[in-house]
């Protein structure tokens, strides 16, 4: 019997992310922090460990790739400081690319649907992006009628008395040219406010309440007209270079703004900001190409913060 070894798989996440996954020695940290580790068919340590033997038809049909939450915790964890969560996104892109299908084929569909809002309308928008998610499953026979009827339907109903759901998109349009005025001296600074999408929908008292907060610590917010959205997972896990871009798009409003601090409360776009930003540090094409896209490079003259940190 001949048992072949290949690092082909290694070398293209490496290439691909900067990752090396010969680094992990199978502490199985990762595993024990995942919080959806139960639902996996490979759990993080062992897609790790497949891809150190190149196991790729293992790691690349896996469910694991798909239903990944992208929290991070196994990249905080790592004592190699692996980000475990990076090669994650980079193994569904993979299967993306090799035309393999999802054991999870209602995750591209959401994807789809996510990115066909943000193409749209620069923002998520949630309600539209479950009608498309719905007919998307409906046409493919998999739309569970029990769970839209008896759960979907009226829980949306409540959210939208409550204000949580929009009926009608949220635009990022480009922001207009201020009057050209006499500089003013300095009084306050002024803190950019990312609020990210759900905060005007679904987060709603997200957004409420952190405005009541930084309005009683004397914080003045001014949320960037124009902002889109960061990208969140169906960019990240369906194109790198987009998944980079987006943010790089608010950066540049904030910079025309003369805004140099930039805060957001939600935690997974003050994730996917820092990794932009991470991005454009080290690959210096990249930069360029975004530079191109944008007319915007990032030099480091504003500051991004989780809302935790502006505050404390």
């Amino acid at each position: 019997m001949t048992v072949s070894f290949s690092t082909n798989l290694a070398r293209e996440i490496q290439e691909r992310s900067g990752e090396n996954v010969f680094l992990c020695y199978q502490c199985k940290k990762c595993t024990a922090g995942c919080p959806v580790a139960a639902y996996f068919d490979l759990t993080p340590h062992q897609v790790l460990r497949a891809c150190q033997l190149g196991q790729e038809d293992l790691v690349l049909h896996s469910r694991t790739i798909s239903i990944c939450a992208a929290c991070e915790t196994c990249s905080t964890r790592c004592p190699q400081n692996i980000d475990i969560a990076r090669i994650m996104d980079v193994l569904e892109i993979m299967a993306a690319e090799r035309g393999i299908e999802s054991p999870a084929p209602r995750v591209p569909m959401f994807y789809k649907s996510a990115n066909r809002g943000i193409n749209w309308f620069g923002r998520m928008w949630e309600l539209g992006l479950m009608a498309e998610l719905y007919m998307r499953e409906f046409f493919a026979g998999k739309l569970n009628f029990k769970q839209l009827f008896k759960y979907d339907m009226p829980l949306a109903f409540q959210m939208f008395r409550k204000g949580k759901l929009k009926i009608l998109p949220s635009v990022a349009r480009k922001p207009r040219k201020p009057a050209v005025t006499a500089p003013q001296p300095a009084t306050e600074q002024v803190i950019s406010y990312y609020p990210g999408c759900s905060l005007h929908a679904t987060g709603i008292e997200f957004h409420m309440s952190t405005l009541a907060v930084t309005d009683k610590l004397g914080l003045k917010m001014e949320e960037p007209e124009g902002w889109v959205c960061c990208g969140t997972s169906p960019a990240h896990n369906t194109d790198h270079y987009r998944a980079v871009k987006l943010p790089m798009e608010t950066l540049a409003i904030a910079d025309e703004l003369g805004q140099n601090y930039m805060t957001m409360p939600c935690a997974a776009c003050f994730s996917r900001f820092r990794f932009a930003i991470h991005e454009v540090q080290q690959d210096p094409e990249l930069r360029r190409r975004i530079a191109e896209d944008t007319g915007y490079e990032y030099d480091g003259s504003i500051q991004v913060d989780n809302l935790l940190t502006t505050i404390t």
